[in-house]
């Protein structure tokens, strides 16, 4: 088996390697909006391109497990200079992380996640961080991650809040990379940025409004069960203008926020934990 950087040839091997941890009944007779539904770009060959097109322009590591010519493991990041745990770092996001089915429980998880750490290392990135599924957690304490970062998932009803009216106006990330995100980060949050305003499907990928609102920075976006996401960097204090926004057009809203704000605004309904590894000590 090799490790090795991905390219376009790679994307029907990483689309079947994707597909062997989801079932999709009837998938030849689904169209790719419908496809899509069932776990993102991965899922079918057209919106896999569009996706790892943009992860190849931007220069963000994507890399390949191969044995015997067969895709059986790929990994994803993204590498940016953000706010988090209080100062601006360079870090690492593992977005995707993902080994085919029939080759679990060799190894390969654990040769990818080496791999896209050298990588960081190079790169000068002070951590590698990623957000692990429940089923995944144990594999990255394993590797040596540490709890970083929890946040309270809550889902928000915005009939409680007077309607205002936004638009979709975009931003650069030099605006908000500075700013602590304060709502919605269930990844980094550059990849909340990165897959607002560059990693679009069209006619897939909704974002409903964003811009400036108040003092803050913000995305509205529809999520794959018709509920609004929202995602805010600044203050705390501008995300009832933001869920004010939402109400035109969302009943619910689901979001990432800290303890006292989630009590506060909505229905706890889980827990998010980044995780992270010093590349530096």
């Amino acid at each position: 088996m090799i490790v090795r950087k991905a390219s376009f040839n790679d994307v029907l091997g990483i689309v079947k390697c994707h597909l062997s941890d989801v079932n999709i009944p009837d998938y030849e007779r689904l169209s790719v909006e419908e496809r899509y539904r069932y776990g993102g770009p991965w899922m079918s060959v057209e919106t896999c391109s569009i996706h790892l097109n943009y992860l190849f322009l931007y220069r963000h590591p994507v890399l390949v497990a191969e044995e015997s010519g067969e895709i059986v493991g790929e990994v994803e990041a993204l590498i940016s200079k953000e706010h988090f745990l209080g100062k601006i770092r360079k870090i690492c996001h593992v977005e995707v992380l993902m080994v085919k089915e029939s080759h679990r429980r060799r190894g390969i998880g654990r040769r990818l996640m080496e791999a896209v750490e050298d990588i960081a290392r190079k790169e000068g990135c002070e951590l590698i961080t990623t957000t692990p599924e429940d089923r995944s957690y144990k594999f990255y304490k394993k590797l040596g991650y540490e709890d970083a970062f929890e946040g309270t998932i809550v889902k928000i009803d915005t009939e409680n809040f007077h309607k205002i009216s936004g638009m979709k106006v975009e931003f650069p990330w030099e605006n908000v990379m500075r700013l602590k995100m304060v709502a919605g980060m269930f990844q980094s949050s550059y990849h909340h940025w990165f897959t607002s305003f560059v990693d679009i499907i069209a006619g897939i990928d909704k974002i409903i409004s964003s811009g400036i609102v108040g003092r803050s920075y913000y995305v509205l976006r529809e999520l794959p069960n018709g509920s609004g996401g929202l995602y805010v960097w600044g203050s705390e204090e501008d995300i009832p203008k933001a869920l004010r926004i939402a109400k035109g057009t969302f009943k619910t809203v689901i979001t990432v926020l800290n303890g006292k704000m989630a009590e506060k605004y909505g229905d706890i309904i889980g827990k998010n934990v980044a995780v992270a590894k010093n590349l530096k000590g």
